[in-house]
Protein backbone atom coordinates (compact mmCIF):
# COMPACT_ATOMS: atom_id res chain seq x y z
CA UNK A 1 0.00 0.00 0.00
CA UNK A 2 1.30 3.52 -0.97
CA UNK A 3 0.11 6.80 -0.73
CA UNK A 4 0.18 9.42 -3.40
CA UNK A 5 0.11 12.82 -3.33
CA UNK A 6 -1.20 13.95 -7.16
CA UNK A 7 -0.92 18.10 -8.03
CA UNK A 8 -3.38 19.10 -11.10
CA UNK A 9 -3.98 22.31 -12.65
CA UNK A 10 -6.68 23.22 -10.22
CA UNK A 11 -6.88 20.68 -6.93
CA UNK A 12 -4.27 18.68 -5.04
CA UNK A 13 -5.13 14.47 -4.75
CA UNK A 14 -4.67 12.43 -1.81
CA UNK A 15 -4.73 8.80 -3.22
CA UNK A 16 -4.09 5.39 -1.44
CA UNK A 17 -3.08 2.61 -3.84
CA UNK A 18 -3.83 -0.97 -2.42
CA UNK A 19 -2.72 -3.82 -4.77
CA UNK A 20 -6.11 -3.57 -6.18
CA UNK A 21 -7.00 -0.34 -6.84
CA UNK A 22 -6.61 3.88 -6.23
CA UNK A 23 -8.97 5.50 -3.20
CA UNK A 24 -9.34 8.96 -3.76
CA UNK A 25 -8.80 9.97 0.02
CA UNK A 26 -9.32 13.94 -0.06
CA UNK A 27 -9.35 16.59 -2.67
CA UNK A 28 -8.23 20.07 -1.65
CA UNK A 29 -9.17 23.09 -4.36
CA UNK A 30 -5.99 24.67 -4.82
CA UNK A 31 -7.94 28.59 -5.17
CA UNK A 32 -10.34 27.93 -1.94
CA UNK A 33 -8.34 25.52 -0.06
CA UNK A 34 -11.52 23.84 -0.05
CA UNK A 35 -10.83 20.02 1.41
CA UNK A 36 -13.48 17.19 0.59
CA UNK A 37 -13.29 13.96 1.58
CA UNK A 38 -14.20 10.94 -0.24
CA UNK A 39 -17.60 9.00 0.09
CA UNK A 40 -15.84 5.63 0.00
CA UNK A 41 -13.98 3.78 3.17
Amino acid sequence: MSVIFAMYDSAYLLCVHTHDDIKIIMYIDKYTLNMRFSDTR
